[in-house]
């Protein structure tokens, strides 16, 4: 397979990540009762590096 090569990809820190895109350390979710365990990944997930703040219904998922 003549012109593969191996792609070498560097990844960033956590604060490169994040960078600017949430000044302020604080989120946003919008959620509903439709909402499920996507969402509630997202939330728990970000919960102990910032601020999450829930707008919205209890979502229906697991609370994983």
């Amino acid at each position: 397979m003549e012109g593969l090569r191996d792609a070498q990809t560097l990844f960033r820190n956590k604060t490169q990540n994040l960078g600017n895109t949430l000044k302020g350390n604080r989120v946003y979710i919008l959620t509903s009762s439709r909402t499920a365990s996507a969402s509630e990944l997202i939330i728990n997930g970000l919960k102990p590096y910032m601020d999450v703040f829930i707008v919205g219904d209890q979502t229906t998922g697991k609370k994983m």
